[in-house]
């Protein structure tokens, strides 16, 4: 997750390098998952058809919105788009994720992700992030000619790092069914063969 530095207000997510292999966790519990259904009186395997099956896609809506609401213990909106962008602004969570069977898993894992922010973090300190920064910190950017937005959108980006790494931690020990969707969260938005490369190197 990454902020938007024009956005003070809230937790903003945006794609990163995207891993192509995708293993379905939702296939557990979700019949519709596979891409040939059976009929069960005739013992026949019939092809789905092919292209977007509103009924599904609303179906996966509905499924990631009661996963927020389990996660949170409240009853928070879930917005969906069409651009690359999750966030929450502590009210309401939203995915900017394409979902279809393939893509649902990650989509699972953005919305856990940005509704635990809303369960676990403190926005109040987002909202006075410029009068929460020490003034020392301000009077040393200056003298490196670094002004005050830049100052106060790299504070947010650290803060955001560990609060990721905070509430992941809390989901996984507290709720540890839930691993799987962070998993493939992480393996579309963070798995990179140059970050790699760049770890096992000198």
């Amino acid at each position: 997750m990454s902020f938007n530095s024009r956005d003070f207000k809230g937790f903003t997510f945006r794609s990163g390098p995207a891993k192509t292999t995708v293993k379905q966790n939702s296939t557990f519990w979700d019949s519709n998952s596979n891409d040939v259904d059976v009929d069960e009186f005739l013992g026949l395997d019939t092809d789905t058809k092919k292209g977007k099956d509103l009924i599904a896609l609303a179906g996966y809506k509905r499924a990631i919105s009661n996963f927020v609401n389990i996660v949170t213990e409240d009853n928070i909106p879930v917005v969906f788009n069409s651009n690359d962008q999750s966030y929450t602004d502590g009210k309401k969570v939203v995915i900017g994720a394409n979902i279809d069977d393939k893509k649902f898993d990650v989509a699972v894992g953005l919305a856990l992700h940005e509704g635990s922010h809303i369960k676990l973090s403190d926005f109040d300190l987002l909202r006075n992030l410029e009068i929460e920064i020490p003034a020392e910190i301000f009077t040393l950017a200056e003298r490196v000619n670094v002004d005050r937005m830049t100052v106060i959108s790299t504070v947010k980006n650290i803060l955001n790092y560990v609060e990721d790494r905070r509430i992941d931690s809390f989901i996984f020990r507290t709720s540890p069914g839930y691993k799987s969707y962070y998993h493939s969260m992480y393996e579309k938005y963070f798995y990179s063969k140059n970050v790699d490369k760049g770890l096992l190197s000198s």
